[in-house]
């Protein structure tokens, strides 16, 4: 049985919640609403101050724009999924009543 998978479903997380994002980039001072809270402002500026942040920025005015094309690898790069732990044994729930 071939088992075929949308589009969607081949989508990072990263690459739903640019779909999502009604813009083309994001403000560094909305990158906090884009990642859920993940990322913040001061620690973005903190790594562009190092060189270390996302590249591509652009500044407009005062503002600092991170444009999706290179927003959402530098967040796949940066990103790892939590394997779900194995029960072990001698759990303090375990056992109790």
């Amino acid at each position: 049985m071939n088992k075929s998978i949308s589009a969607t479903e081949k989508k990072t997380h990263w690459q739903r919640c640019a779909d999502r994002w009604p813009s083309a980039g994001v403000a560094r001072t909305e990158i906090s609403k884009f990642t859920g809270g993940a990322l913040t402002a001061k620690h973005c500026a903190n790594l562009d101050a190092l060189g270390l942040g996302i590249p591509g920025r652009i500044k407009c005015g005062s503002k600092v724009i991170y444009p999706m094309e290179t927003l959402v690898p530098w967040l796949e790069a940066r990103t790892k999924t939590i394997e779900r732990r194995a029960n072990r044994a001698g759990n303090r729930n375990e056992g109790e009543g």
